[in-house]
């Protein structure tokens, strides 16, 4: 929702940041639900093409979020891992 959010404020800031294959997008109050749409599919690294940054912040946004799309699941499973191997040790350290 955080990253949605920041896509609408920089779209709302600078119009034009973003294109739309279906055209220019008029800002109302149903517009953040494009940039949800938009922000999950970068989040997971989907990325259907339909909406495309075009502004640099608006890529750095996008880049940044599919960063932390990659990242977070890596950190975490590996945390898990550490955390389950280390219950599964037969002996104690120290």
């Amino acid at each position: 929702m955080a990253f949605s959010l920041a896509h609408f404020l920089v779209e709302y800031i600078n119009p034009g940041s973003y294109q739309f294959q279906v055209g220019p997008l008029r800002l109302d109050e149903q517009s953040w639900t494009i940039f949800y749409y938009y922000s999950i599919t970068t989040l997971t690294t989907l990325g259907y093409g339909d909406i495309i940054p075009v502004h640099p912040i608006a890529r750095n946004l996008a880049m940044v979020e599919s960063l932390v799309g990659q990242l977070y699941p890596a950190i975490l499973i590996a945390r898990l891992v550490t955390l389950h191997a280390q219950t599964q040790r037969p002996w104690k350290d120290g």
